[in-house]
């Protein structure tokens, strides 16, 4: 349950063993539980000098002759099962630069789905301040969105963060801009896409004071991104929104 929310957690790994080298943390491995799973050693450096590689968000399978000789042996006396270099369960060999060695397996991992579904590369419109989805998502789990709950974005720009909130919300949220046409657009392009993510309640162009909402509009949370940076126009008194919106 907690990988499936976490956002910028990488993997969840239940540790067997450490050591300050390879042949120390091997030799840590005692008392493990005897399982017959299919099984594969994966390697993950956090330093230039560590064994092992990874590319992106994947664990490589482990290629390194002293990597393998020092753990396959070991292991295999727990891991009765079969190697399978394509579906098995990782072991993960992971090195700090060579100061510490940690082996343990792979048990689950952050919500990746999220990050390349909803990121720049496959949004059709984006705007010159658009947010991030890393930093849209945690904004949205710091409001604590969750399903069934009504999002306004006063600041909608090109929808970044209501991509984030709807992902989790499932409901469409509410959209405002000063600008009306970058929003409209982006709202029916960036809601297109295979998440099927339904589209925003865009509301009548306004500057933030003046907006007007439903009085059976009951709003859950409010996730903004206010126009910032030498791009968009930034006003003497940036949260002189706030008051009105609150009231």
């Amino acid at each position: 349950r907690i990988a499936s929310r976490a956002l910028l957690l990488r993997y969840i790994v239940r540790l067997w063993g450490s050591g300050t080298d390879y042949e120390t943390c091997a030799e840590s491995l005692e008392g493990l539980p005897e399982t017959d799973m299919p099984w594969r050693i994966c390697a993950l450096r956090s330093g230039a000098l560590s064994r092992g590689r990874t590319s992106g968000d994947k664990l490589r399978n482990a290629c390194d002759e002293f990597v393998l000789g020092t753990f396959g042996p070991k292991l295999a006396k727990y891991l009765t099962g079969p190697v399978d270099l394509v579906d098995g369960e990782r072991i993960l060999v992971a090195s700090d630069n060579l100061e510490r060695v940690y082996c343990g397996h792979v048990v689950g991992g952050g919500n990746k789905e999220i990050m390349r579904s909803l990121s720049f590369q496959h949004r059709k419109v984006l705007g010159p301040t658009t947010m991030p989805i890393e930093t849209a998502a945690v904004m949205a789990r710091l409001a604590r969105v969750e399903a069934g709950h009504t999002v306004l974005d006063p600041f909608a720009g090109s929808t970044g963060c209501l991509l984030a909130t709807t992902y989790m919300s499932k409901t469409p949220g509410i959209a405002n801009d000063i600008k009306s046409e970058p929003l409209a657009s982006a709202a029916e392009a960036n809601f297109s896409g295979e998440d099927e993510l339904p589209p925003p309640e865009v509301l009548p162009p306004c500057d933030i004071r003046d907006l007007v909402l439903r009085d059976d509009l009951l709003l859950d949370a409010i996730v903004t991104d206010p126009p910032y940076g030498k791009r968009e126009f930034f006003s003497k008194n940036p949260f002189g929104w706030l008051p009105p919106l609150i009231e």
